[in-house]
């Protein structure tokens, strides 16, 4: 199976971490570390993370709104 970096770029970018992220797509931790030192997949990542931190932040005004 070929490691897909966008797979890798989409889960690190939803919080998960290298860890969690190497084993699920079956490399190693310092494959990933090498992906993360190039600046542009490493902006996609911390994109990523923007978007989805967002999200949730979002979500949570909205439980909130409701709770109150």
């Amino acid at each position: 199976m070929a490691v897909s970096k966008e797979r890798i770029k989409e889960l690190l970018g939803s919080g998960l971490d290298v860890q969690t992220v190497a084993s699920a797509v079956g490399c190693s931790p310092s494959y990933i570390s090498q992906l993360m030192t190039d600046e542009e997949f490493a902006g996609a990542v911390a994109d990523k993370k923007v978007i989805a931190f967002t999200g949730a932040r979002e979500r949570d005004r909205k439980i909130d709104a409701l709770e109150d």
